[in-house]
């Protein structure tokens, strides 16, 4: 409260209080935020099923309805298992990249 009584007599805008103050403060829980959503991007499987069922041809196949092909229907469970191993391995990475490039600006309004 007095970041925002000090911004209110500097005569900030409420852009800038926003962009100054607020939105510094939500970064932290809004990394978090973004990763989880993306990593939750990375594995729809439902909606695909649903809509298209990875079709016409397999325009619309994802990484994940690909392994679940293989895998159930199929009955390629080593295929299948090896291949969740790799999509679990580029998950992570792709974590720590997304981490590691956002530490710095995470460490500036610690």
């Amino acid at each position: 409260q007095d970041i925002y009584e000090a911004a209110e007599i500097e005569n900030a805008s409420p852009w800038r209080r926003f962009w100054d103050i607020t939105f510094p403060m939500l970064l932290p829980i809004s990394v978090a935020v973004v990763l989880i959503r993306l990593i939750e991007s990375l594995k729809i499987i439902d909606t695909v099923i649903v809509l298209t069922g990875g079709g016409p041809g397999i325009a619309t196949e994802t990484l994940t309805l690909f392994a679940y092909q293989e895998g159930f229907r199929k009955f390629n469970l080593g295929y299948t298992s090896a291949l969740s191993f790799l999509f679990l391995i580029v998950i992570i990475i792709f974590g720590l990249v997304y981490l590691a490039v956002l530490k710095p600006q995470l460490e500036k309004y610690r």
